[in-house]
C-alpha cells in the first residue's frame, strides 16, 4: 500500500510514522463517492498552492482505524472533512472524524466541506445520516455511536463550505484562506504569535518592531518603494507628496489628534497593488476620485464621502469597516458587488435611511453591524435571505420601522433589535434557525410575538420587553428548550397553563417556571412577580419596593440583577446557585442587607469571616471626607472619550460566547458603599496590598471600594454636587496578581457604568480554580503575594467627576509572620457599618426607567 503526499511521498505501512508529522493538511473523506472527482480536483489544487497533504487513498480499510494514521491527524496543522451522502456509513471515517474533533480542542483548524449534502442532515442526522447511525447502534456499542453522533453534530456546525460541483474548489481555497492559516499555525508553533480566547492575533512588541524594520530595510530612503507604511509620518509624505507606486501593499494613516488632510484626488493611483488601507482620525478634504480595486480591507472611520470612487469595483474586498461615515449605502450597493465580503461596520452612519438589496451585492456576508444608525427607516425584503449571516446588529437604530417580513438565515446566532423603539412587528421565521443563540427584542414596541418563534429551537438567550407596552408571548415560547438567560422587560405576559409533556404548570409557580418551561434556564431579570407591589407601583417608584422571600426558590439562578431601584430596601437570602448580584444605584438598601449578602457569598467560597491576619491588630480606617485628598490619584492618561471607551468594551465581548457564558464559580457583587466591611482580614487605603501564603493558592475574595470626586476645574461649579446625576461615568478596573516569581497574572475586569455614587465591588474566586491557573507560580512553603488594582480606562461625559481607588481589602487564609501595624484613623470618629451606605452625594430624582443592560452587565472576567 502507498501513501501520496503533497510532496510526492510513497511508501509503505512500515513507515507510516515516519511520514507522521508536519502536515500542513489532512483530508478526511469517503473514497467511493468523491476520491475520483472532487477530492483528486481539491487535492491537486493544494499540492499547487505548495500546502503538504496527506490523503489515504490507498490505505486498507478495516474495522478499526490504525494508530498510525490517529498520530498523523494528531500532527497535522489542519484538517479537511468532505461530508458525502455515504460518509458516515463508514465507520473508519467516523473514527477519524472522532479524532478530528478531538485535536479541534487542542487548537486544530478544522473545516467541512458539504459535498451533495445539506449541512444539516449531518448536523441533526437526518435520511441517509440518521440510517446508518441507526443500523450502528445494532452493531456497536451506545457509547461509541453517541461519539459519532457529537463529533457529527459539531463539525457540521463549523464554518465550512457547501459546494456542489467541483468547479467550486478554487473559490473554496481565497474564501478559507488556507494558506495564510496554515503560516499562522506555524508561526503560533514557533512562539512567535498567539491567539487568545477570542481569535485575537497578539504579538511580541519585540516582534512587531523586527517586522517593520525589515519593512524599512526593503527601501530605507525612498518611502513609496516599501511595501508597508505604518508610521503616521510616512504614510503622510508619501500621500501628500505622491509619491506612491505599485510596491506598496499596505498603508495605515491613523492619527494621534483629529487632523485635516488635502490630498490630490488620484493621489492613490500609482498603488495598484494595494490590499489594505486604514484611515483613522484624519479627515481628508476634497474629493477621492481613485481607490485601487485590489483592497482586501477598506477601513476608514469617519468617512466625509457620501460614496465611493465610481470606478471602484474591489471584486476581493474581504471588510468594509466604515463607522461614523457619510457614506450613503443604497448608492454604493447599486453599482458595486462583493461576493467575497465577509465584514461590514457602517455604525453610527447618520445618513443611511435604507438598507438596500444586499443579496445580490454582498451575498455571503457573516458579520452586519448597523449600530446607531439613527436614521435608518426601510430594511429590503432580501436583507432576511442573507444564510451567511452570522450577526446582526441593529442596536439604538430609534427609527427603524420596516423590516424584512421574513428572516430565513441559517447561520445566523446573533441578532439585536434593543432600542428600536419604533419597531412594531417581528418577521415571520419560516424555517428553523437552530444557529441563533442571541436574540435581543427589549425596548421596542412589538406588543407580540409570531408564533413561529418556536423555530429558533437553538435559542438560548432572550431579552424581550418594554416600559411602554405589554407584551405578550405566544405558547409556542416553550419550544425554546435551550433558553438559559431570560430578561424581561415591563409587562411580558405568558401563556398560562401549559402543559409539558405530561406536566402542566403555570408561570406563577416559581419551582415550575424553570423547571417545566425552560429546564436549563439560569439567568432571569426582573421576574416582575418576584416584588411585592404590582407592576404599575414599579414604575411609579413606589417605596415599598422589596423583593420577596419566595426569591430562594429560583433554585437555579446565578445571577441577579436589581439596578438603578432607587427604593429597594433589602435583598432576601439568596438560593445557594446564586454567583452574581448587582445591585448599582440601589441607595436605599439598608446596611444589615448588604452585610448579610456579603456574608453569603463569602460562605459559598468557604471564606470563614472569623480568618485574622497575624500582621494586623486592628482595622485601617478612613475619614469619608478626607477623600478629596484622593484627586491627586487622578490619572489623567487613562481619561478616553465615549467612542475609544465604547471600543475598548467591544473588544472586551468581541464574540458572542460572552452573553451566553455560564459564569460558573467566580463571585461578583456591586453595591452601593464606602466602607470595605470590617470582616476583610487584609485593607489598606493603597491600590495594592500584600501577604504571605502557603505552598498552595488558597481562596482569595477582593473588595474594591471606588469613589467619585469633582474634577479640579469644577470645584467652583459644584457646590450641591448634583451635577454628578447628569454626567455619564465609566470605568473599568483590573486585578493583577503578582508571586515570587515575578509574573504578573490578570485576574480579573470589571466594566462599571452610569453609577452616581460611591460603590463597592467584591469578587471572589474559589481555591480549585486560584489553583488551577496560579498554581505553577507558587514556590516553596512560603509565597509572597501582593494584588494590585488599577482603573485602566475612564470617561466623564460632562467633565464633572472622576473615580478613584479609595480603598481595597483582600480576605485570605494567609501565614503572614506577627507585627505591629499601624491603625490609620483620620478623623474617623465612630465610623460604623451605616456609613457604609449614605450617600455622599444628595439623593435626586431620577427616571423610574432601569438603565439598559449594557457591557456593563456583562463584565466581570477572569482571565489568567
Amino acid at each position: 500500500m502507498a501513501l501520496a503526499t503533497s510532496k510526492g511521498a510513497s511508501s509503505s505501512s512500515s513507515s507510516l510514522t515516519g511520514q507522521s508529522k508536519n502536515f500542513d493538511v489532512f483530508l478526511s473523506f469517503r473514497g467511493e463517492d468523491t476520491r475520483w472527482g472532487f477530492i483528486s480536483h481539491l487535492y491537486n489544487a493544494l499540492c499547487q498552492r505548495g500546502i503538504h497533504t496527506f490523503i489515504d487513498d490507498k490505505l486498507p480499510r478495516g474495522e478499526e482505524i490504525s494508530a498510525e494514521l490517529l498520530k498523523i491527524i494528531e500532527n497535522s496543522m489542519m484538517s479537511i472533512i468532505v461530508f458525502s451522502e455515504n460518509y458516515a456509513s463508514s465507520t473508519w471515517c467516523l473514527d477519524e472524524l472522532t479524532k478530528i474533533i478531538e485535536c479541534r480542542k487542542n487548537n486544530q483548524l478544522v473545516r467541512p466541506v458539504f459535498y451533495n449534502v445539506d449541512p444539516s442532515e449531518v448536523r441533526r442526522q437526518k435520511e441517509k445520516f440518521g440510517e446508518v447511525l441507526t443500523n450502528h447502534e445494532k452493531k456497536f456499542n451506545e457509547s461509541k455511536v453517541r461519539r459519532w453522533r457529537e463529533a457529527l453534530h459539531e463539525a457540521a456546525n463549523l464554518s465550512g463550505w457547501d459546494y456542489k460541483k467541483r468547479e467550486y474548489v478554487e473559490a473554496m481555497l481565497d474564501s478559507c484562506n488556507l494558506h495564510p492559516n496554515i503560516g499562522i499555525q506555524r508561526l503560533i508553533e514557533k512562539c512567535l504569535v498567539t491567539i487568545d480566547q477570542f481569535d485575537k492575533l497578539w504579538m511580541h512588541d519585540l516582534i512587531q518592531q523586527m517586522g517593520r524594520e525589515i519593512v524599512r530595510q526593503e527601501s530605507p530612503q525612498l518611502l513609496g518603494t516599501r511595501s508597508r507604511l505604518w508610521c503616521y509620518e510616512d504614510a503622510f509624505e508619501v500621500l501628500t507628496k505622491n509619491k506612491g507606486s505599485d510596491k506598496i501593499r499596505g498603508i495605515v494613516l491613523r492619527s494621534l489628534e483629529p487632523t485635516k488632510l488635502q490630498l490630490e484626488a488620484k493621489c492613490l493611483e500609482k498603488m495598484e497593488n494595494l490590499k489594505f488601507l486604514i484611515i483613522d482620525n484624519v479627515e481628508i478634504c476634497g474629493s477621492l476620485d481613485y481607490l485601487p480595486n485590489d483592497l482586501r480591507l477598506l477601513e476608514w472611520r469617519g468617512c466625509t464621502l457620501s460614496s465611493l470612487p465610481s470606478n471602484f469595483h474591489p471584486q476581493k474586498l474581504i471588510a468594509l469597516n466604515m463607522p461614523q461615515s457619510r457614506v450613503i449605502l443604497d448608492k454604493l450597493f447599486k453599482r458595486i458587488k462583493c461576493k467575497n465580503l465577509t465584514y461590514m461596520n457602517f455604525s453610527s452612519n447618520q445618513y443611511i435611511r435604507e438598507l438596500p438589496d444586499l443579496l445580490s451585492a454582498i451575498p455571503n456576508v457573516k458579520k452586519l453591524n448597523l449600530r446607531e444608525c439613527r436614521k435608518l427607516v426601510k430594511i429590503h425584503d432580501s436583507v432576511g435571505y442573507l444564510d451567511k449571516l452570522e450577526s446582526w446588529d441593529l442596536w439604538c437604530c430609534k427609527e427603524l420601522q420596516i423590516l424584512p417580513s421574513c428572516i430565513a438565515m441559517k447561520s445566523l446566532k446573533y441578532l439585536c433589535f434593543l432600542g428600536c423603539n419604533r419597531v412594531k412587528r417581528f418577521p415571520n421565521i419560516p424555517q428553523e434557525m437552530e444557529n441563533l443563540k442571541f436574540l435581543s427584542l427589549k425596548h421596542t414596541a412589538i406588543r407580540e410575538l409570531p408564533p413561529s418563534i418556536g423555530n429558533l429551537t437553538g435559542l438560548e438567550r432572550l431579552e424581550i420587553g418594554s416600559y411602554f407596552y405589554s407584551c405578550q408571548l405566544p405558547s409556542s415560547i416553550y419550544k425554546l428548550q435551550h433558553l438559559r438567560k431570560l430578561l424581561l422587560y415591563g409587562n411580558v405576559k405568558f401563556p398560562k397553563d401549559v402543559g409539558i409533556g405530561r406536566q402542566a404548570a403555570t408561570c406563577n409557580s416559581y419551582s415550575g417556571f424553570s423547571k417545566y418551561f425552560f429546564p436549563i434556564l439560569n439567568f432571569l431579570k426582573k421576574l416582575t412577580s418576584c416584588f411585592t407591589c404590582s407592576e404599575k407601583f414599579l414604575l411609579s417608584r413606589s417605596e415599598d419596593l422589596n423583593l420577596r422571600e419566595i426569591i430562594i426558590r429560583f433554585n437555579r439562578l446565578n445571577w441577579l440583577l436589581i439596578r438603578d431601584s432607587k427604593f429597594l430596601k433589602k435583598i432576601p437570602n439568596l438560593p445557594e446557585s446564586i454567583r452574581r448580584v448587582d445591585a448599582s444605584n440601589c441607595i436605599s438598601l439598608n446596611s444589615e442587607s448588604l452585610r448579610k449578602l456579603i456574608l453569603q457569598f463569602g460562605r459559598i467560597l468557604g471564606l470563614s469571616p472569623n480568618m485574622k491576619c497575624p500582621s494586623a491588630k486592628g482595622n485601617v480606617l478612613m475619614d469619608l471626607h478626607s477623600h478629596y485628598k484622593l484627586s491627586n490619584q487622578i490619572d489623567c492618561s487613562s481619561r478616553v472619550s465615549l467612542s475609544k471607551f465604547n471600543v475598548i468594551c467591544d473588544e472586551s465581548f468581541p464574540t458572542l460566547d460572552v452573553y451566553l457564558v455560564d459564569y460558573g464559580e467566580p463571585c461578583d457583587i456591586k453595591v452601593p458603599g464606602k466602607k470595605i466591611p470590617n470582616w476583610i482580614n487584609h485593607q489598606s487605603i493603597e491600590s495594592c496590598i500584600s501577604f504571605w501564603v502557603g505552598p498552595e493558592f488558597p481562596t482569595i475574595a477582593v473588595c474594591v471600594a471606588f469613589h467619585l470626586i469633582p474634577l479640579k476645574d469644577n470645584y467652583a461649579n459644584n457646590d450641591k454636587y448634583s451635577s454628578i446625576q447628569d454626567d455619564i461615568i465609566k470605568w473599568v478596573c483590573d486585578i493583577h496578581i503578582f508571586t515570587d516569581s515575578r509574573k504578573q497574572c490578570h485576574m480579573a475586569r470589571v466594566h462599571l457604568c452610569d453609577l452616581k455614587y460611591d460603590h463597592l465591588w467584591f469578587y471572589g474566586v474559589p481555591h480549585s480554580q486560584l489553583q488551577t491557573d496560579f498554581g505553577d507560580l507558587m514556590q516553596g512553603d512560603r509565597n509572597h503575594v501582593k494584588i494590585s488594582c488599577k482603573i485602566s480606562h475612564w470617561l466623564s461625559d460632562k467633565g464633572k467627576y472622576a473615580p478613584v481607588i479609595a480603598g481595597m481589602g483582600v480576605h485570605v487564609e494567609c501565614i503572614c509572620p506577627p507585627q505591629n501595624s499601624i491603625i490609620i484613623q483620620e478623623n474617623s470618629q465612630n465610623v460604623d457599618e451605616d456609613t457604609m451606605l449614605t450617600p455622599l452625594l444628595p439623593t435626586c430624582s431620577t427616571s423610574s426607567f432601569p438603565t439598559d443592560l449594557d457591557a456593563g452587565d456583562l463584565s466581570t472576567s477572569f482571565s489568567p
